[in-house]
């Protein structure tokens, strides 16, 4: 088990355009909050309609 909340499980990049380019790294962390993870949708979607869903 880790105790370092600080620690990285994963960490990983998202192309929206085929790879042509790509957005900054992103980190998941041991003290994250992990409930994004429990959904079939990664990333979350941030548009103004699904920012209004909870998750």
């Amino acid at each position: 088990m880790i105790e370092n909340d600080d620690a990285s499980v994963i960490t990983f990049r998202v192309s929206r355009d085929s790879g042509r380019t790509w957005d900054e790294p992103r980190v998941v962390r041991v003290g994250d909050d992990w409930d994004p993870l429990k959904s079939a949708v990664w990333p979350p979607c941030e548009c103004l309609r699904c920012r209004r869903k909870p998750l």
